[in-house]
């Protein structure tokens, strides 16, 4: 039933409603006055970079002292692909260093997501920062050192599936021009290089689904030779998925109905240097690329060939493999040639 209000009852409710607004509009007043009282902070326009030193440690080398050297790869590769980095490589307290761990950050440098700018220093130690120059590292930098000596090193790179044999031949003549090697030992180096350049073509993309395909995008490879002492030293590293997640050494583990855990990553290593893992192709002659280099360096044509892949490092030639506490993404491997009579370690 409808409420009839008599004259002073609608006179006292709309002096409730009045008193109700006021209150209302008195707090919405203080609030907006605070608000004003409040430090407004200036944001700036331009895009204000992390900046990060990255101290380097006293051995760089991949199979002097694996540990340490991939622990600061990784750590340069997780800021890399972070967007707003400004990255300083101290590399001050470096004393010893391998071309395949030079090879190694050039990679990684190479491969980052973003357009990070990258700065750094040359180590304290007169003649390791002259070895440091002489290396090739700065080769393709824009704004390499002043003072470059002549070079000993030479890297190279590609990103695509392609397998060149005119980059393996320039590569092998650099090093035949400052150490006199044999040519049974240069082609060793030519056919080691094209074979680990066809496993990067074969099995080092990364495979992402489109749709109802599969399409496989290019994979970055990169190859260096550093002279020094009468040696050559060839580096080869591709970060892509590795020899021990390529589909070879899936599928023989899918055949053997084991995990990559319980069979283990040294046993699956070797099974594949001794030819017992076999190709992604299942063709005939197929898959003895990696048995051959281990026969190369049995015979000596591959002096001191080692091989990085995953968590697993070691000697080719004995199979001396073992676990180590950080992981590449990839493979690098390494190798060194010599005159027939030099003994140089």
């Amino acid at each position: 039933m409808k409420r009839f209000w008599s004259t002073p009852e609608f006179t006292l409710r709309q002096k409730r409603r009045r008193r109700k607004f006021d209150r209302r509009r008195h707090h919405a007043q203080k609030r907006q006055t605070a608000l004003r009282k409040r430090p407004t902070r200036l944001r700036s326009t331009r895009f204000r970079q992390q900046e990060l030193s990255l101290p380097a440690p006293k051995t760089l080398s991949l199979f002097g002292e694996p540990d340490e050297t991939l622990k600061y790869c990784n750590t340069l590769r997780y800021y890399l692909n972070q967007p707003g980095m400004k990255i300083f490589l101290d590399l001050g307290n470096v004393q010893h260093f391998t071309s395949d761990a030079l090879l190694l950050i050039r990679a990684i440098m190479d491969s980052r997501a973003h357009h990070t700018q990258i700065g750094g220093n040359l180590p304290q130690d007169p003649t390791v920062a002259s070895e440091f120059k002489a290396s090739g590292f700065f080769d393709g930098f824009d704004k390499p050192p002043d003072d470059l000596p002549p070079a000993k090193g030479l890297i190279l790179k590609k990103s695509n599936y392609t397998v060149r044999a005119k980059v393996a031949a320039e590569l092998v003549d650099f090093a035949k021009e400052h150490v006199p090697i044999t040519r049974e030992c240069t082609n060793a180096c030519f056919q080691t290089l094209v074979e680990v350049m066809t496993n990067t073509h074969n099995h080092a993309g990364d495979r992402k689904p489109v749709r109802h395909q599969k399409q496989r995008f290019p994979q970055k490879w990169f190859v260096s030779v550093y002279c020094r002492d009468q040696t050559a030293y060839f580096s080869f590293i591709d970060l892509g998925i590795g020899i021990l997640n390529s589909a070879p050494a899936k599928n023989m583990l899918q055949r053997v109905g084991a995990s990559l855990s319980s069979y283990g990553r040294t046993s699956l290593l070797k099974d594949a240097f001794k030819g017992n893992i076999g190709s992604a192709t299942g063709k005939p002659g197929r898959g003895l690329g990696l048995p051959k280099m281990k026969l190369d360096a049995k015979e000596g044509m591959l002096s001191d060939l080692q091989v990085l892949t995953s968590d697993v490092v070691g000697s080719v030639a004995d199979l001396g493999f073992r676990a180590v506490d950080h992981s590449l993404r990839g493979t690098t491997f390494r190798w060194c040639a010599r005159p027939k009579e030099s003994s140089n370690d």
